[in-house]
């Protein structure tokens, strides 16, 4: 602290002036990190419910029919044009797998992750869990009221927290830059 004895009172009031601009700004990011990921997470869920409902409405033709591999084909083109989606998988009312797009085989916990909820309502249900991939949203969607079984897609939040960290380092470091040039001139 003997450095700051030294400086001149024009300096000190830049030193304190840019403290106090880079705390603030600190404080703020974090209040716009959390309130935009509530938002981005929630808009995340819907799109998530959406592509279920989606599939959940086209799927119930090809079970009907046993054209497995028109639900194969729908549910990897869905995964493959929906960047955020995880996996998809379909299972009938007993949790037989019919159709996934997972590529070494479903895991056993996640086909039971709604075990409790299946048959007690109709609604889409969504669970949250970790994996290797970062926070997963589990959504189920009745197909036919769940009469013919479930849909069954994941939503990754990984590409939500790398826009927010980017996002937040660019905000960051505009700051730092305002901050140094209003110090300085």
């Amino acid at each position: 602290m003997n450095w700051l004895a030294r400086l001149t009172i024009v300096n000190k009031l830049s030193v304190m002036l840019v403290s106090v601009l880079l705390v603030f700004s600190l404080l703020v990011g974090l209040m716009l990190w959390q309130t935009l990921s509530d938002v981005m997470k929630e808009d995340l869920d819907a799109r998530g419910i959406s592509v279920a409902t989606e599939v959940a409405a086209l799927s119930s033709e090809p079970i009907q029919t046993g054209n497995m591999l028109a639900l194969d084909e729908l549910v990897s083109m869905t995964k493959n044009s929906n960047s955020f989606v995880e996996y998809i998988f379909i299972v009938d009312k007993e949790q037989r797998v019919m159709s996934h797009t997972f590529e070494n085989g479903i895991p056993k916990r996640l086909v039971a992750l709604h075990a409790a909820a299946m048959g007690e309502n109709d609604e889409n249900d969504v669970a949250s869990f970790s994996s290797d991939h970062g926070r997963i949203e589990d959504i189920r969607q009745p197909i036919e009221d769940g009469a013919l079984g479930y849909v069954r897609v994941g939503v990754n939040e990984r590409a939500l927290d790398l826009l927010l960290a980017d996002n937040f380092l660019k905000l960051a470091g505009i700051t730092f830059l305002g901050g140094l040039l209003g110090a300085l001139f």
